[in-house]
């Protein structure tokens, strides 16, 4: 799953260093990849991985992994 992620990140021309939002949907928990989302994807770590218990929002998955990055992020109230 990870890794999965990180080679494509890696085909747009970034890291997991470069993330500053990373979103995990998972129906049932995994066990690691909480150490291992934490070991790769630092730049999120500060402003955290969201982690969703549940069925991921794409219909027939049984989990989606999501990061982004974005210079300056505003969240308009309302």
């Amino acid at each position: 799953m990870i890794s999965a992620v990180t080679r494509r990140i890696a085909e747009l021309g970034f890291d997991w260093h470069d993330a500053t939002h990373v979103e995990l949907y998972a129906a049932e928990e995994i066990p690691g990849a909480m150490a291992a989302l934490a070991a790769k994807a630092t730049g999120a770590i500060p402003h955290g991985v969201r982690w969703h218990y549940g069925r991921p929002p794409v219909i027939g998955l049984e989990l989606e992994l999501e990061a982004r990055a974005v210079a300056r992020e505003v969240i308009a109230d309302g």
